[in-house]
């Protein structure tokens, strides 16, 4: 849960800094979204991670945390896996094509 908890402030905190508006950030560890969608203090060891990431959504970019399916979460670990080939930071602005199959398959609704 703790990479799960860090890898969601860091990307709130890029959201932020990119500036964009109107983003859903998907997980697939529940306990992660029901901290951050908690009105609650968190006093356990990742409370000052989820009290970041809590600043960052209220940083006005309107940006939400949704739960999902490991099973869809097999997109996001593809491309987290293509992004280790990378020497430097990479963000791809559009799908990219290998995982248009694997895309395609949750866009359907099959999962």
């Amino acid at each position: 849960m703790y990479a799960e908890a860090i890898g969601v402030k860091q990307v709130l905190s890029w959201i932020a800094e990119q500036d964009i508006q109107g983003v859903i950030v998907e997980t697939d560890c529940k306990m992660v979204v029901d901290a951050l969608n908690s009105d609650d203090c968190d006093l356990s060891e990742f409370g000052c991670i989820f009290r970041a990431s809590k600043q960052l959504l209220l940083s006005g970019n309107r940006v939400s945390i949704r739960f999902m399916k490991r099973l869809v979460n097999e997109v996001a670990n593809t491309i987290a896996r293509a992004a280790c080939c990378h020497t430097s930071p990479y963000v791809w602005w559009e799908a990219p094509d290998f995982i248009a199959s694997k895309l395609a398959y949750v866009v359907s609704g099959s999962v």
